[in-house]
């Protein structure tokens, strides 16, 4: 498997071999904020919630699409999800 499989749609390799998702240099936001570093891609984010959001309501016409929170929750993708119409499990 080609590791670029792994990484976001919009992520690239950059002509200086850097790692770059969304237009985001990986090496200079790891300069910039140190590591572990966790990158999430917005226009991934929200394009996963509409895929799954079409293939559940062709399957299932009264279904909601529901995040489990305790995967990771932050404000930003609180934000996210609610602007995408998905519903929020928080324990």
């Amino acid at each position: 498997m080609e590791i670029m499989a792994l990484m976001p749609p919009n992520a690239e390799v950059g002509r200086d071999g850097h790692l770059l998702v969304g237009g985001c240099d990986c090496v200079e936001l790891v300069q910039e904020f140190g590591t572990p570093l966790y990158l999430f891609d917005e226009s991934a984010i929200r394009s996963k919630c509409r895929e799954y959001q079409a293939a559940f309501s062709e399957c299932y016409r009264d279904s909601s699409v529901i995040y489990a929170g305790k995967v990771f929750l932050n404000g930003s993708l609180v934000r996210i999800l609610a602007e995408e119409g998905m519903g929020l499990d928080v324990v």
